[in-house]
């Protein structure tokens, strides 16, 4: 039997999905979008329970990894 994992797992495990479901839903346009929209694309999936600055810190870290 799973346990269920525990809950210091889950607001990275909530990113890594609401992340992942942006990048899949917009493709290469993600490269297009400014930090805003994407915090807001992020914020919107995720209903509210992603941390903005953490979004602004993946969305420099997306840039960053692809020479924007």
């Amino acid at each position: 039997m799973l346990d269920k994992a525990p809950r210091t797992v889950r607001p990275l495990q909530t990113e890594y999905q609401m992340v992942g479901f942006i990048l899949n839903q917009y493709g290469n346009y993600v490269y297009e979008m400014d930090e805003e929209e994407f915090v807001g694309k992020c914020m919107t999936v995720s209903h509210g329970s992603m941390n903005p600055n953490r979004v602004r810190e993946i969305y420099k870290q997306l840039m960053e990894e692809a020479g924007i």
